[in-house]
């Protein structure tokens, strides 16, 4: 069923108001709220910074990318262990298995279902200000109002870059209700997924992504759907040697991805009740059982804090500085400004 041209427009503006940036950040450690929660989780004050290097999802790679190695920071945080192997085979820097901010934050607030879930969620698979997906929406759409009854109603969850592309819109025209988590740099992001995920019954996407294990680990059956191909077009995302590729090149393109292919085979058919195979599948890629205590990582944040203790005090006196000398050459310019007026009369 299609909706009214105004209802759109007024859906439109509350979705891309929920897409602003609240809170600006700096570091990839900061994406989605997950340098916030891990700061919680180990109780370390929150308006610090993280001088680590932290990936920004549960990653299914096994291998580090280029721009991990690539990192400043002396030490990494993982969501799993699934690089640590690798890390030692390089002699990476020291890396540890931080787990899950967004399991920290689910279980730190006791956050659980509702008791009486309905609908599904769909996360369709998002764009990048690098990437783009191309895929076809109509006929995903078909196939999402085609699934049995007991599936509905389907809330579509849109990546903020997407919303940015318009995407949303023709879900919106074709009567689904659209949500977003909001922007990345908004450290309330995960607080918002968590609300929109925990009040439905069944989760569901035309490809992977870190919704996968966090649908799984709260205890929300997931299964694929679609049988459109995705196609990907990285137009900046150097890191990537592909320029127009297939999803599948995309994801396994420079990565060692077991843990991808596994995916396929556990979650292809739908299931009524989360099995104890994809519970395990989840609980590896979110860290759950090979994560750092609180306290062995308050003191990892402070130690490397400290070491980099140096190079905070040289920018802040830095910072200080130039905001100085700035508002030094503003009263200059100004009492030059004065006094040829004053010539003048």
């Amino acid at each position: 069923m299609e909706i009214l041209e105004s209802d759109v427009k007024t859906k439109e503006i509350a979705l891309r108001k929920s897409c602003e940036i609240r809170n600006k950040t700096y570091y990839i450690s900061d994406y989605y709220g997950i340098g916030y929660w891990l700061k919680k989780y180990a109780n370390y004050p929150t308006f610090l910074p993280l001088y680590l290097h932290s990936d920004h999802g549960p990653s299914i790679a096994e291998n580090l990318l280029e721009y991990e190695l690539l990192s400043k920071f002396k030490s990494a945080l993982f969501h799993n262990s699934l690089k640590i192997e690798d890390a030692k085979n390089r002699k990476f820097k020291k890396a540890f298995v931080s787990g899950s901010a967004f399991v920290h934050y689910r279980r730190m607030n006791n956050i659980k279902r509702v008791n009486n879930p309905k609908g599904t969620v769909c996360f369709p698979f998002h764009s990048t200000y690098n990437i783009d997906v191309s895929v076809d929406w109509k006929s995903y759409i078909e196939e999402l109002k085609k699934l049995p009854e007991k599936f509905h109603p389907i809330t579509i969850c849109i990546h903020y870059v997407d919303i940015e592309k318009g995407l949303h819109k023709l879900f919106l025209k074709n009567g689904f209700e659209v949500v977003t988590a909001g922007h990345k740099l908004n450290v309330k992001f995960v607080n918002q997924f968590y609300e929109i995920l925990r009040t439905k019954k069944y989760s569901t996407s035309n490809a992977w992504g870190s919704h996968v294990p966090y649908s799984i680990e709260l205890g929300v059956p997931f299964f694929y759907t679609g049988n459109s191909e995705i196609e990907i077009n990285n137009r900046g995302n150097t890191s990537l040697k592909l320029g127009k590729s297939s999803f599948n090149e995309y994801l396994t393109t420079n990565r060692n991805v077991s843990k991808f292919l596994e995916s396929n085979k556990l979650f292809k058919e739908f299931s009524e009740a989360v099995t104890a195979e994809q519970l395990e599948y989840a609980n590896t890629l979110l860290g759950v059982n090979d994560a750092i205590s609180p306290k062995e990582l308050n003191r990892l944040l402070w130690k490397e804090f400290l070491a980099n203790l140096h190079n905070i005090l040289g920018s802040y006196l830095k910072s200080i500085l130039t905001r100085n000398i700035h508002f030094a050459k503003r009263i200059v310019k100004k009492i030059k400004h004065v006094t040829k007026i004053k010539k003048n009369k």
